[in-house]
């Protein structure tokens, strides 16, 4: 029987964690020796599970090795594994459990004692303590032979490690008593050399993997104490690359590359073998506030000295945190405060005052977001544009996803056949257990039902076979499938017949459950309109037709009924809470608070988000919208968080109601059509207003040069006669046809803004464009009809827009700019 450990990133890979499997092609070096048939300790994130290799297979169109999931939790995490008294301990099982290796995640282990594969896999054995070593710190005298325990003598005011047999001789070769070089450079060796001088002094000391981990150990003890250890901070977002941010792919392949060709080469040359380093993403907070996120860290194994690339151990599944200063904004850059170092480096990440999920562990591209913003702006400056460019960076675009989406499912089918699907999974259940089924829970979420035990007492009796005795109603309508034994469990009738009459439900349920690959998208996408209601946007009553209720009828007439139907704002705070791991809003209200945090935490720190984006948010009266739901989106209002609201009753279905923390509300609205000063004050104090004016800069960049004064000039005109809400965008100045976007976009757009007033864009454009009227040029009063005042009239002068077609497009534009 081999035995192996091999790891899986829970922040990366968490699907194959979920599902069993690993992918990577059948001859790469990723699995080493592994076999079928072999066993695995798989580390992932803060647990091990128990796998057995089963087979080769395909996931999600590539090939990857199908575990059996043996135990999904053993009670244990990776400090506790390293430690087992029947493993030897060997440099991979120290090190590689928590960092990272090239190309490699499957190692194998040599076992000391014969242990039955049923104790290996069951969680009861683990929970015995004297399976762990420690360390014990002795003098020569109180040495045990044959002790499982680490034994460190102490003779001399010097520390020797006693010749186990247990640790593998590559490790015991390199040992060094570093004891009396603390304080002298590395600064996150002090810490545990400092708890080993302080045992040395009260002989014998006991040393736990709660107190010190070995890997701790081995890095102070086997690893050469460098007086000038060195720290870098260095970035993970690439221009070049897609997606920027390539700290996921620098982790999953061991190395940190620099980006630049031309730049920072001499910084990496120069970075020492043996360094500590970190990806950082720094970022201001409340506007004023400089703070970084750490994202991940390592110790650096390997220089190619090419400028560009560094191996790294990555700590695996490392647990990103914020530090509370910033200042670290180049590529690459040393660390050299001790302070800073130990904020980075300590693996006592710091405390936060506030434990809410706001800003803790956020993931890297929404950190500094808001999580309800508007970007306003006169027409024309991107605002829509960058709602698209929302999409693309932070990947909600439709993909391919893997969690399964019940609620959409159970919408297309009656109670009964529901609950018929459960008991085709698994017969002889109680009404209870059909209760707990992700399918009963997403009907009931997506339904009008209050009562679901009453409902589903009526749907089991009501489509009982007409034999069973067990069932007392005596008028039983509409299909009869399903029978009650004796002892009140419930199964098919006949299920074999039940496949045969309902072979298409069947067949949809089937491939509902083995469709690895669901199209989703992250986001919803609606544009306001001034129709657009609470019933629209929250929920509504709304009219269905329906059979009438007499089912013997061969001609079922159609009748109207009403049912309370969710609107969009409703379904994106659903999908939100599913992106976090719960059925449906209902389930995510029905746990403690305790859980919905620590399910959003979650969330957020894997990007598990989703986007309600309202286009031309202005156009819609928002308060009327949102009604009583406004508070709720506040960030400390929302589920998990400090002070949530999550019992507020919705008025049509009276179901409870909350707004989940990983949903994001971006708007946009035109200042043309309504000024941020007119909306509704408590709408302005709840949302994050970013300003979108034209920027000259994009034509520039688009080799525009020549539209930048014309854009300016026109722009400038237009704030003095009306203000610069009213501006035009950079978009008009950027087509490639540009006399074709001056003609239909342009010039409409002044039209409007002045009421066709002439004069006013002559103003704006000049005489290229606008001319006087020939009637009121020629000031001829006979035009009058023969009347007294004929001869008092002050003729006014009138203007018109030339015909575009009469017009020399170049000529007027200089005129324009005089």
């Amino acid at each position: 029987m081999n035995i192996f450990f091999g790891k899986i990133s829970q922040k990366f890979d968490i699907v194959q964690l979920k599902e069993g499997y690993y992918t990577a092609p059948k001859e790469s070096s990723w699995f080493g020796e592994l076999q079928l048939g072999d066993y695995v300790y798989m580390i992932g994130g803060d647990k091990v599970q128990f796998w057995q290799a089963k087979e080769w297979g395909i996931k999600n169109d590539k090939e990857s090795l199908i575990f059996d999931v043996i135990n999904p939790d053993l009670g244990i995490n990776v400090s506790q594994l390293i430690t087992l008294k029947f493993l030897k301990l060997t440099k991979a099982l120290a090190v590689l459990t928590s960092r990272s290796a090239r190309s490699k995640a499957f190692f194998k282990l040599e076992m000391l004692k014969d242990i039955p594969l049923r104790d290996l896999s069951n969680s009861q054995i683990y929970k015995n303590p004297e399976l762990f070593r420690t360390i014990r710190i002795i003098k020569k005298e109180d040495v045990i032979e044959n002790s499982e325990d680490i034994q460190l003598i102490y003779e001399d005011n010097k520390l020797h490690l006693f010749d186990n047999n247990f640790i593998a001789n590559s490790i015991k070769k390199e040992f060094i008593d570093n004891l009396d070089k603390k304080g002298k450079g590395a600064r996150m060796k002090d810490n545990v050399l400092e708890y080993f001088s302080n045992a040395v002094n009260n002989l014998p000391a006991t040393i736990t993997y709660k107190q010190i981990g070995l890997r701790s150990f081995y890095d102070a003890f086997f690893c050469e104490y460098k007086n000038s250890e060195k720290y870098f901070l260095v970035g993970a977002f690439l221009d070049t690359e897609n997606p920027q941010d390539q700290t996921e792919r620098f982790v999953k392949e061991s190395i940190w590359s620099n980006g630049y060709s031309d730049k920072f080469n001499n910084e990496v040359n120069a970075v020492p073998v043996g360094s500590s380093i970190a990806i950082k993403l720094a970022f201001v907070r409340e506007k004023t506030k400089a703070v970084m996120l750490i994202k991940a860290r390592g110790i650096i194994i390997k220089n190619f000295k090419d400028g560009q690339n560094l191996e790294v151990q990555w700590e695996e599944d490392f647990n990103p945190f914020e530090v509370n200063f910033g200042g670290y904004m180049q590529t690459i850059k040393e660390v050299t405060k001790k302070d800073n170092i130990q904020a980075i480096w300590s693996d006592e990440q710091p405390k936060k005052e506030d434990n809410s999920i706001e800003n803790k562990n956020l993931p890297n591209k929404m950190i500094g977001i808001p999580k309800n913003q508007i970007l306003y702006g006169p027409p024309g400056t991107g605002k829509t544009f960058e709602l698209q460019q929302i999409i693309e960076k932070w990947n909600l675009n439709e993909t391919f996803k893997t969690s399964k989406d019940y609620t959409s499912f159970v919408k297309n089918y009656t109670w009964w056949e529901v609950i018929a699907l459960v008991l085709y999974d698994k017969e002889n259940i109680t009404v209870p257990e059909i209760a707990t089924n992700p399918l009963i829970i997403s009907k009931l979420g997506s339904s009008n039902v209050k009562r679901l035990n009453t409902r589903l007492w009526s749907s089991l009796q009501n489509h009982t076979v007409d034999n069973c005795e067990n069932v007392k109603l005596a008028k039983r309508i509409g299909e009869k499938v399903f029978y009650k034994e004796l002892n009140s469990l419930w199964r098919l009738d006949n299920r074999k017949l039940f496949e045969e009459i309902y072979t298409p439900l069947i067949d949809a349920y089937n491939n509902f459950k083995n469709d690895d690959q669901i199209k989703s998208k992250d986001y919803t996408f609606t544009t306001c309109h001034q129709s657009l209601s609470y019933e629209d946007f929250i929920e509504g009553i709304k009219p269905v037709l329906t059979n009438d209720s007499n089912e013997n009828d061969e001609e079922k007439e159609k009748s109207v009924s009403y049912e309370v139907r969710k609107g969009i704002f409703y379904n994106a705070c659903e999908k939100a809470v599913q992106k976090a791991g719960f059925i449906n809003l209902k389930d995510c209200l029905d746990k403690t608070k305790e859980d919905r945090k620590k399910g959003f935490d979650k969330a957020i720190s894997e990007n598990h988000i989703h986007v309600l984006f309202l286009d031309e948010i202005n156009r819609c009266n928002v308060s009327g919208i949102f009604g009583e739901l406004i508070t709720l989106i506040e960030e400390d209002k929302r589920l998990g968080n400090k002070n949530e609201i999550s019992d507020l009753i919705l008025p049509y279905s009276q179901d409870e109601f909350g707004v989940p923390p990983n949903l994001y509300i971006i708007g946009t609205m035109n200042t043309a059509d309504r000024s941020v000063e007119a909306l509704d004050t408590a709408l302005r104090r709840r949302f994050c207003f970013v300003e979108m004016m034209p920027n000259p800069e994009i034509l520039e960049n688009e080799n525009f040069h020549d539209r930048v004064l014309i854009m300016e000039k026109i722009n400038q005109r237009v704030e003095l006669l009306l203000d610069r809400n009213y501006t035009l965008g950079h978009s008009y100045f950027i087509k490639q046809n540009f006399e074709n976007s001056f003609k239909n976009e342009i010039i409409p757009l002044l039209q409007e803004y002045f009421y066709n007033d002439c004069g006013k864009i002559g103003l704006v454009l000049g005489k290229g464009f606008v001319r006087e009227k020939e009637i009121s040029k020629n000031k001829d009063i006979s035009i009058f009809a023969d009347f007294e005042t004929k001869n008092d009239i002050d003729i006014i002068k009138s203007y018109e827009l030339i015909p575009f077609n009469e017009i020399d497009f170049k000529s007027a534009i200089e005129t324009l700019l005089i």
